[in-house]
């Protein structure tokens, strides 16, 4: 259990530093949700991410999608995904289009596989029979 609080309050921290509101409830559900991707990550985040993030939470996953979404478009229009994209050392183009809940819990996903739980050297199965 130790491992899973250390990488959620990671997250978290990381959430914060980017700027996205903590009093948001989706906040809390793209903590959970990141968590969830990095653990399973072939996993669909509709039929998937967000039922197990419904499922910690105890709210129907729709709700989960949609504070979600709120969340990561109130990021965008306070402060916009500099940010982020700083964070992630990544160029974010978004040409017209929109940032997706999937995007950026994959560009999230992706950041922390390759630079917290490789450099880490956590167990992904030893994470997931916490989780159970």
């Amino acid at each position: 259990m130790k491992e899973i609080r250390n990488l959620q309050n990671i997250i978290k921290y990381d959430l914060i530093k980017i700027g996205i509101r903590s009093n948001l409830l989706g906040f809390d559900y793209i903590c959970t949700a990141i968590k969830y991707s990095i653990l399973f990550p072939d996993i669909n985040l509709c039929s998937g991410i967000y039922v197990m993030t419904s499922k910690e939470h105890n709210v129907p996953y729709h709700s989960v999608e949609r504070d979600i979404r709120f969340a990561i478009n109130d990021l965008y229009f306070s402060r916009g995904f500099e940010e982020f994209s700083k964070f992630l050392n990544l160029p974010i183009n978004l040409d017209n289009t929109k940032m997706t809940n999937g995007r950026f819990i994959n560009y999230a996903k992706n950041y922390y596989l390759k630079n917290y739980m490789l450099k880490t050297k956590i167990n992904k199965s030893r994470l997931k029979k916490q989780i159970k």
